[in-house]
């Protein structure tokens, strides 16, 4: 107990921070890292929790067009390291995990993306190699400032329907983006069926043994001199796989579809702009998963602080075995000083009946 207070301790005091370091200039090599902490807590029981999150992506120009993309990721959670299960609100009250950096064992180090990226045309680029769903899908400008696991991958997209490649997994893949009208993109990616956080098996493509998954997208995302005037998602999953090695395995592949949609929404503009957005998913029945879901947010800049954005939203999951949650979510980020920001969040959590409180902070800190 001494041992999880002392790591709690440290983590909420000296490692509440997200540290973003990026280099992008003429050179044929960029790179971005990030190392993100976070201390949680479960007002209903006192129980606490704290993560570390570190990756680093780089790509370098090959030839003319074609770049070499690669980056890993670590994590590590304190619960896990003392025996306990890995969230401070057991996965029974929060379905839909109220924090978005979710581990079920701890993950030293394992690749996120390693392949060739190459632009055919101006509007056509194609990429080859190991990837993950977090690269292209599910989040937008707005939902990335929430917290709420199931607005960046909607819950009936998680691990209990389908072995999908996203967060700590990553699976062999092909991928094409096509700018086929200005704003308008359709982009497409295969996936062999079995997401993993073990490098050994993300070269592998075997659609007997594995599953295959595809996720298909047309959006528009809409700028004008540097104004951002909002953006529009519909895209269809399909999946035919296993459940992952977290769920463990039932011998059985799943043969699903899921069809979601997205919309980023400013509607006032001036010294304090707001914006909506609303996204939502529905799927098969499945008595593991989600089948319906949907999630409403707000939010508006300048609140109080300069450069500050405040934000509150609702997700709603349906279950197939009768269950429901809804998590109402409040958040909050702001700048401290010159490249440190802060962002605290609340949740209050009702599960078929049963309610929980969380909370967590977050801050960030750039240079």
């Amino acid at each position: 107990m001494k041992r999880f207070l002392k790591s709690g301790f440290m983590l909420l005091t000296t490692g509440i921070f997200c540290l973003n370091i990026s280099a992008q200039n003429e050179s044929p090599i960029h790179w971005n890292g990030v190392l993100e902490t976070e201390g949680n807590v479960n007002f209903n029981n006192s129980q606490a929790n704290g993560n570390v999150l570190f990756f680093l992506d780089a790509d370098a120009n090959v030839w003319k067009g074609g770049k070499v993309v690669g980056g890993f990721m670590s994590a590590y959670n304190v619960r896990l390291d003392q025996n306990k299960s890995w969230s401070a609100v057991s996965d029974q009250n929060d379905r839909t995990w109220f924090t978005n950096i979710s581990l079920y064992k701890q993950l030293p180090i394992t690749l996120s993306i390693l392949g060739i990226s190459q632009q055919i045309t101006n509007n056509f680029d194609i990429f080859f190699g190991v990837r993950k769903t977090d690269y292209d899908y599910f989040t937008t400008p707005y939902s990335r400032l929430f917290f709420n696991t199931g607005v960046i991958c909607n819950s009936t997209m998680n691990s209990d329907r389908w072995n999908i490649a996203n967060f700590n997994t990553a699976a062999l893949c092909f991928h094409f983006d096509w700018n086929f009208l200005d704003g308008f993109t359709f982009k497409n990616s295969i996936y062999n069926g079995a997401g993993t956080d073990q490098v050994s098996k993300m070269f592998n493509f075997r659609p007997d043994r594995d599953g295959i998954m595809d996720i298909a997208e047309i959006s528009y995302k809409g700028w004008s001199d540097n104004n951002y005037f909002g953006e529009y998602h519909l895209g269809v999953v399909y999946g035919d796989t296993y459940l992952n090695e977290y769920e463990g395995i039932d011998h059985k592949k799943r043969s699903q579809a899921v069809v979601y949609a997205s919309i980023n929404q400013p509607v006032i503009k001036g010294k304090y702009p707001i914006g909506f957005f609303a996204q939502g998913s529905i799927g098969q029945k499945n008595i593991r998963s989600a089948y319906d879901y949907f999630s409403l947010g707000a939010l508006m800049d300048n609140l109080l602080i300069n450069g500050s954005r405040a934000g509150v939203n609702i997700n709603r999951a349906i279950f197939a075995n009768k269950e429901h949650e809804s998590d109402l979510e409040f958040t909050y980020n702001f700048p401290v000083f010159k490249g440190m920001s802060l962002q605290p969040g609340i949740h209050f959590i009702r599960t078929t009946g049963q309610s929980s409180t969380a909370g967590l902070v977050r801050a960030f800190f750039t240079f």
